[in-house]
């Protein structure tokens, strides 16, 4: 996996990027040989971000990008799951998503650069009023 983003500088919006691949086939329905000890949607769980969230809930989060109608929370599409708890961002698809080996999909997410943000950390605001910061190593 691959995480890029649009912008660095302080107060501008920022689009943060993910490029991911399985080396097998994935499908929504769970229903793979080779995940056979998997039940349920496969889910890819992003970690490395951190936060400071405005509210003490999990938060669901608008995705897009050319691959975001790949994932859900609940019945919704072009969305991800933030979970405070574990500063993780997971990634649950569809039940009618199909995903090829060894292709590249691309999801993305909006935030605006914090205003007071350092040059190793990047700080955001995601459009429902959460911050985020991402690390660029």
């Amino acid at each position: 996996m691959h995480i890029g983003q649009s912008s660095a500088f302080t107060g501008s919006s920022n689009t943060i990027t993910m490029t991911l691949q399985s080396s097998v086939a994935l499908s929504g329905t769970g229903v793979d040989p080779q995940l056979s000890s998997r039940a349920g949607a496969p889910q890819f769980i992003i970690s490395g971000f951190t936060a400071e969230i405005m509210g003490s809930s999990d938060a669901t989060v608008q995705l897009t990008g050319a691959s975001g109608s790949l994932f859900c929370v609940g019945d919704t599409a072009e969305r991800g799951g933030w979970t405070v708890g574990s500063l993780t961002l997971s990634l649950t698809m569809c039940s009618s998503a199909q995903m090829t080996a060894g292709t590249f999909y691309v999801v993305s997410l909006q935030v605006t650069n914090h205003a007071s943000s350092g040059a190793a950390e990047l700080f955001g605001a995601c459009e429902d009023g959460r911050r985020l910061a991402v690390h660029d190593p």
